[in-house]
């Protein structure tokens, strides 16, 4: 008999801008967010929940940027119990979906019958990396200071942005296709976002940053309603 697999709660903190309002929140903070309201939106006990599957596309920002265990490390500041098991996985842009089939896959096995799926990351928190100095250490000359955000990709072959341009020449998508392209999903973004397609999904949030007016952001960040070609 087939099982079938539905979504029962989903949400997630508006996308903030880089170095924006969600700046100062911290990498599980940020994450413990939507795992706390998925789970009082559904109206379950924390304890039911079998399994979490997070994506983790960059563990950088986390505290320990070695083994940050971001799943454990989230979810227990959502609340959950210690004894809840969790999977943190790395699949660059696409791993919070991943995570998501990834809890499908185990449900549909007859493993668990419960679990949340999704991902955090904040590029605004990117620290900035030296190199060489364990061992090499340095007597003279400057230290260089390396910025993960830079030429983002793998660092012995393309940065992403290459390949992404080498795709495009292959297509015949020059930029201004690009850029139109571009500035109509923008501009149904904002038709969508005024008549309330994503209140329901984004979690309304209040920021509270030093030396500026508390606000509510409830709107991804990066939206500008006066986008146009110029």
């Amino acid at each position: 008999m087939t099982k079938e697999i539905v979504i029962v709660s989903a949400a997630r903190t508006p996308f903030g801008r880089y170095g924006g309002s969600l700046r100062e929140y911290d990498y599980f903070d940020l994450g413990a967010i939507p795992m706390m309201e998925v789970i009082k939106r559904v109206g379950i006990a924390p304890k039911e929940v079998d399994q979490v599957f997070w994506g983790v596309g960059d563990t950088s920002p986390c505290k320990d940027v070695y083994t940050p265990v971001a799943a454990r490390q989230t979810l227990l500041k959502a609340g959950l119990p210690p004894e809840t098991v969790s999977i943190s996985l790395d699949k660059a842009c696409v791993s919070a979906m991943s995570a998501i089939q990834l809890g499908c896959m185990a449900m549909k096995l007859g493993e668990i019958n419960a679990a949340i799926g999704g991902g955090a990351t904040s590029f605004s928190q990117e620290p900035q990396i030296v190199r060489g100095l364990r061992f090499g250490g340095f007597r003279m000359g400057d230290v260089k200071m390396e910025d993960p955000l830079f030429a983002l990709g793998y660092k012995d072959f393309n940065p992403v942005s290459a390949d992404t341009d080498d795709v495009a020449h292959e297509y015949g998508l020059d930029r201004v296709v690009q850029d139109e392209w571009a500035m109509r999903s923008h501009a149904k973004y904002g038709e969508a976002w005024e008549s309330g397609k994503f209140r329901e999904e984004i979690i309304p949030m209040e920021i509270h940053l030093p030396k500026q007016t508390p606000l509510t952001l409830d709107i991804d960040e990066q939206y500008r309603h006066d986008i146009s070609m110029l």
